[in-house]
């Protein structure tokens, strides 16, 4: 097959829709099959740039859209696929998560491909506890959204997570679940690397004294949402050493500062920031479990519980907060990694490493199957 991937921008490492489309893609050639990628709405540039020899188109987002779309009409007449995959996230391609203007836009192309749409967020919204704002700015984005399936009227929809595909389910839309894949590829451990860094932290973890010290990793963003009570309830009597990877947000690193004051005496915590994937796969293989900030509901969005999972982690679920709480429908290694901390069989020292393992190819293997029986 030959395909054409879109998304909002490919600036490796800032736009996880980005780096996730950009490693599709690359299994998909890796496949036998033809894949070029291009970004429509690229924030990261000032003008558009063309790398012909990665398949890779980034239009600035500087340019006028007409401009754009012009130039993305020139390239499906160069490149001539089969098929054409939105990766769709509402924010990727408008400031405000509107997408009419996007479905009018692709609409109006002139080409012979199918459509794919892939929905890695849908609108605000969706939670009844969510804010008159909020609601409001989710009808919106809603009208968009159908908009855009109503424009393209996709042969093959997929989402990642069960609670996106029950609310596309009412609008009378099928989609099929896609499991979400890690972004950050494994790496050799190097954990002489680790324990130096945590000593120039001042930790007092070394090689010889891990025990019974638990590490636990955090990986992303902290919403006001999240509260690290429970956590700690469910861990008193555990001590720990917490490290914090990639950007916590401005409302995060509040979130993170009232996690450290509530902890108690003795628990260490060390705030790395923004890593190389190498270090990141490094920490996720040292540690002994992840910590989810993301409800129950939504957690086969997560990119960063992907990464934990494909690491061998023990995935701990903080948050069940995200209507329905129903148990969301997971794929069989998902079921066996995530561990609800209000179970009442939960207990931190039972949970388990296992070997990392990418999922990458498998996934891959099952887009490309999912687009090849589409009717």
């Amino acid at each position: 097959m030959n395909l054409v991937f879109l998304c909002g921008s490919i600036e490796p490492g800032k736009d996880g829709v980005g780096d996730y489309t950009r490693r599709l893609a690359q299994v998909c050639r890796e496949q036998g099959h033809v894949a070029s990628l291009i970004a429509l709405n690229d924030a990261w540039l000032e003008k558009s740039e063309f790398i012909p020899i990665a398949s890779t188109y980034r239009l600035a987002r500087s340019q006028p859209w007409a401009r754009r779309i012009a130039t993305l009409q020139s390239l499906l007449d160069t490149l001539q696929p089969d098929w054409i995959s939105l990766q769709f996230v509402p924010y990727a391609y408008q400031k405000k998560g509107l997408s009419h203007a996007l479905a009018r836009r692709l609409a109006s192309l002139n080409h012979t491909a199918r459509w794919h749409l892939m929905f890695h967020e849908l609108w605000l919204g969706l939670d009844p506890a969510a804010s008159l704002r909020h609601r409001f700015t989710g009808f919106l984005q809603r009208l968009g959204s159908l908009r855009l399936l109503q424009s393209l009227i996709p042969a093959c929809v997929h989402t990642h997570a069960a609670a996106y595909a029950d609310v596309l389910e009412k609008e009378n839309i099928f989609s099929q679940p896609l499991p979400l894949f890690s972004n950050i590829p494994i790496s050799p451990p190097d954990f002489t690397s680790i324990y130096t860094r945590l000593a120039s932290d001042g930790s007092t973890l070394r090689p010889d004294q891990r025990s019974p010290k638990k590490v636990l990793v955090f990986f992303g963003a902290l919403h006001p949402e999240w509260n690290p009570d429970v956590l700690l309830e469910k861990t008193t009597g555990t001590p720990l050493v917490i490290i914090s990877l990639g950007r916590l947000g401005a409302v995060g690193e509040q979130v993170w500062q009232h996690f450290r004051q509530s902890a108690p005496p003795g628990t260490e915590f060390h705030t790395w920031g923004d890593s190389t994937s190498e270090v990141i796969s490094n920490v996720l293989q040292f540690a002994d479990a992840g910590v989810a900030a993301s409800p129950w509901s939504l957690l086969q969005k997560s990119g960063s519980v992907a990464a934990m999972i494909e690491h061998g982690l023990p995935v701990i679920v903080t948050r069940n907060d995200f209507l329905p709480h129903t148990t969301p429908r997971l794929d069989p290694l998902w079921q066996e990694r995530l561990f609800p901390i209000w179970s009442p069989d939960f207990v931190l020292s039972a949970l388990q490493r296992h070997p990392p393992a990418s999922r990458l190819e498998a996934i891959g293997q099952q887009f490309l199957h999912d687009l090849e029986v589409a009717p």
